[in-house]
């Protein structure tokens, strides 16, 4: 499957997206590459759920990249459960003033699954924000990877960026990784990341 969706957004327009792929992989493996190019005038706002559901034999490749103009406001909410491999790629660029960008997945991953999120958030223009928030379920032998970047031009004062990545592990043999980071070149800005990989206490 390869489904392809370019959205533009008029100025002051306002759109909602629910995204809901499954596939049923037992018999043959099955590859699900997804795109989306998004475009947003000022002043609009765009809402996206996306719900995957994977076979056990069965990847997905996500990629999203989106620019906001002044005001503009994109939120891409994710929630994946794949078995086999999976890729999400998202980068969003923050042209103008005021615009907003929000982020965030829930992935569960079992058996022997991998999973890459690689996220940048790209602030251009000043008094803008945004959020990253990724959460992550490993049993058994699933790994997952998580790169998140911030990054602040110089023209970028009064930014306000957070980053946050948390994975719970269930088994032994599961393992997360987090890669968190910032790269700012303005002076005035609010910035923060943070990372946790933990099991379960046993009491």
């Amino acid at each position: 499957l390869f489904p392809f969706l370019q959205i533009f957004m008029d100025k002051g327009a306002k759109a909602s997206l629910h995204i809901k792929t499954g596939l049923n992989g037992e018999a043959h493996p099955l590859v699900c590459n997804q795109s989306m190019i998004i475009s947003q005038e000022a002043e609009s706002s765009l809402t996206i759920f996306d719900d995957m559901k994977m076979g056990c034999f069965s990847s997905y490749i996500s990629s999203i990249r989106a620019t906001l103009k002044k005001g503009a406001y994109f939120e891409h909410a994710s929630h994946i459960f794949s078995r086999e491999r999976g890729v999400e790629n998202i980068h969003i660029q923050l042209l103008e003033e005021k615009a907003s960008a929000s982020v965030a997945s829930l992935i569960f991953g079992g058996k022997e699954q991998r999973n890459r999120a690689q996220v940048c958030l790209e602030h251009l223009a000043p008094n803008c924000t945004s959020s990253q928030l990724y959460k992550t379920v490993l049993k058994d032998q699933a790994k997952s990877e998580f790169e998140g970047k911030i990054y602040i031009h110089p023209a970028a004062q009064k930014t306000e960026s957070y980053q946050l990545s948390r994975a719970l592990i269930l088994s032994e043999k599961a393992q997360a990784t987090a890669m968190p980071n910032l790269e700012i070149f303005a002076d005035d800005v609010q910035a923060s990341h943070g990372s946790t990989v933990a099991m379960i206490d046993e009491a």
